[in-house]
């Protein structure tokens, strides 16, 4: 699994990046770092998203997760039960994965921007919903 990534608007360093402590968690910023002893002022800004080797469309999501799915039994029920044991956290939270991993709760990446353009689709639950359920589909289509 890749790493969120966030560069600072002031100086350019990459990091993991963090949430402000009264935030709703939809902006970012840049992890605290210092430049020649000084903490640098872009740690108070929000941070840029930097997803270079991320999907940023529905389409490439699926095939960029599907093959994680190995084996039969994950496609052996209905997609409703895929779905819903993906969401769970019975299967280790796969779709609170899918949604940190590819930053669905930041508004500019290039994937949650296509989710609202091209899908209609704002709520990052829902993103990673039909994700998954495209996954089962493709998958049950070529089997």
């Amino acid at each position: 699994m890749s790493i969120t990534k966030f560069k600072c608007a002031v100086c350019g360093k990459i990091s993991t990046g963090r949430t402000p402590k009264d935030g709703d968690g939809s902006f970012r910023y840049p992890r605290r770092h210092k430049i020649n002893g000084v903490v640098c002022e872009g740690v108070y800004e929000e941070a840029e998203w930097v997803n270079d080797d991320l999907p940023k469309t529905l389409d490439e999501a699926v095939d960029y997760y599907l093959p994680k799915f190995k084996g039969p039994n994950w496609f052996n029920d209905s997609e409703d039960s895929f779905a819903s044991f993906c969401h769970s956290m019975l299967s280790g939270g796969i779709g609170m994965n899918i949604r940190n991993e590819l930053g669905l709760w930041t508004k500019d990446t290039d994937i949650y921007k296509h989710f609202v353009n091209v899908h209609n689709i704002e709520h990052p639950d829902d993103m990673s919903d039909l994700i998954l359920r495209s996954i089962y589909r493709k998958k049950t289509k070529n089997d």
